[in-house]
This record gives structure tokens, C-alpha cells and sequence, in this order.
């Protein structure tokens, strides 16, 4: 199982939550999804359009698009989560910091983040709730997200046209954190 993710959120930490067989829904016509896994409850299968709405940076990727399981190193997955009420931190697994707003000083963290409690900089006093800050997507902060399992840091973002298909659907403008999971 992959313990690698690109996941993509709203840029606005307390943006309504869609309807998630609307988004599925949205994601299937797109042809960014296709169907459900076989081999992961909850998890779809990377659509014909895949390889256009994500955008592989450096060296050509080996994706392997079927759901057969001997591949399962370069296989992808999508998965959309239930909605949560609260905002959730999404985030990386390792040692992240963030920058200022204010003054764009770097502010190291180890330990965990909270959205209730605001960070304040250690240069300047700035204060302001942690999703206001510049993670440099290493982390992220909503009630929805989509996972893409198998998105190694630094290895693809989300294109604009998918960008901006989320958008057009939800009313709010996305964004995207690559996650590394502890095992």
C-alpha cells in the first residue's frame, strides 16, 4: 500500500463542504477517475484523462493506468474521503515549517498543528490561525480533499484544467500538499 499522496483541498480552510457523489461524479466525467478499485474499498481507478489533469514533472512516469495488483509500485489511486465537520489537517508525516506571512521568516515544526490555537512568528509577533501561513505543500487544512496515492513529493501537481473543473463545481479555488504517511 502506498504511504505517498498528492491531495488536493480548499484553498479556503472553512469552504462548505460538496456533495462528494457530486465531485465523484465531476471527477468521472472529467475522465480523471474511472471506476472503483477492486483491490481498494473506497479507492477509483485513474480515468483515460489522468495523465492530462495531473502534470508529471522531471523524468517520464511509469503509471500503470489497470487494477492489476503486481504492478502495485507504480499504480495510482484516487479516493475522496467523507466530508468532515471540522477543519482536518492534512499533512506531511516528517519534521515541516512554515513561512511567516509577515515578515517570511522560516517557523519549524515537529510536533503536531492545530487549528484552533494561532501561530505566532518568532521574528516578527505576526499571529494567525496555521492554514493563513505558507506550508510550501507539505500541508493542508479543510473539510474535503481528494487523495492521489502513489504521488511521490515533488513528483506531479494538479493541472490547471482540474483546477479549475474543482472549482467551477464547488464555488471555491483548490489547492494541493504532497503527504508522506509514517509506517
Amino acid at each position: 500500500m502506498h504511504d505517498r499522496r498528492l491531495v488536493l483541498f480548499p484553498r479556503d480552510a472553512h469552504a462548505s463542504t460538496p456533495d462528494v457523489s457530486a465531485l465523484i461524479k465531476e471527477l468521472t466525467t472529467a475522465g480523471f477517475v474511472e471506476g472503483e478499485s477492486r483491490h481498494r474499498q473506497g479507492a477509483y481507478m485513474p480515468g483515460h484523462r489522468f495523465m492530462s489533469l495531473i502534470t508529471f514533472l522531471g523524468c517520464s512516469p511509469k503509471v500503470s493506468m489497470g487494477d492489476d495488483i503486481a504492478n502495485e509500485s507504480n499504480r495510482y489511486y484516487i479516493e475522496v474521503p467523507a466530508p468532515t465537520e471540522a477543519i482536518t489537517v492534512i499533512r506531511d508525516a516528517r519534521e515541516i515549517s512554515a513561512r511567516c506571512p509577515g515578515c517570511g521568516s522560516r517557523q519549524s515544526l515537529s510536533g503536531s498543528v492545530s487549528v484552533e490555537v494561532a501561530m505566532v512568528c518568532s521574528q516578527c509577533g505576526f499571529s494567525a490561525p496555521p492554514y493563513e501561513w505558507n506550508w510550501r505543500h507539505r500541508v493542508g487544512f479543510g473539510r474535503v480533499w481528494i487523495n492521489v496515492w502513489g504521488v511521490h513529493e515533488g513528483e506531479a501537481v494538479p493541472g490547471e484544467e482540474l483546477l479549475q473543473r474543482l472549482e467551477k463545481l464547488t464555488g471555491f479555488a483548490w489547492n494541493y500538499a504532497w503527504c508522506h504517511e509514517k509506517r
